[in-house]
């Protein structure tokens, strides 16, 4: 009688947990609001090396979408890397543009790298359709 009872209890519990778990709401994921910038970048003196500041710009032709200043970045054999989005968000509607490229500034030299389908993932959480 004890064991039947315990048994009872037992798949009492297993249920409640599972009809407990089947009803709670699915949590919403938020998209994502940075993009991991890794750079290797040289001038006529060689490597970069030490600490730099960059200034980073998403234009759509020679206008300004976004931008965002990172500080003391560090520099090792010219490498380096950036988290863009993380004190100026990046949003969906920033990358729908026709024509988007990154401009990276690093103390007077410029370069521009056309943007590719990786930060589209920022996009494809509203996107409504595909076309």
């Amino acid at each position: 009688m004890f064991r039947q009872t315990l048994r009872h209890l037992f798949l009492s519990l297993i249920f409640t947990g599972l009809l407990g778990l089947l009803s709670t709401p699915v949590l919403s994921v938020e998209p994502p609001s940075t993009i991991r910038f890794e750079l290797t970048l040289s001038n006529t003196a060689g490597a970069l090396e030490g600490p730099k500041r960059v200034d980073v710009q998403l234009r759509s032709d020679e206008d300004v979408i976004w931008d965002e200043t990172h500080f003391n970045v560090p520099f090792i054999e010219g490498h380096a890397t950036l988290i863009l989005g993380s004190s100026n968000t990046l949003t969906p509607n920033a990358l729908d543009i026709s024509t988007p490229n990154f401009t990276i500034l690093v103390e007077g030299d410029e370069v521009s790298i056309n943007v590719h389908a990786v930060p589209y993932a920022i996009r494809a959480y509203s996107a409504e359709y595909v076309s």
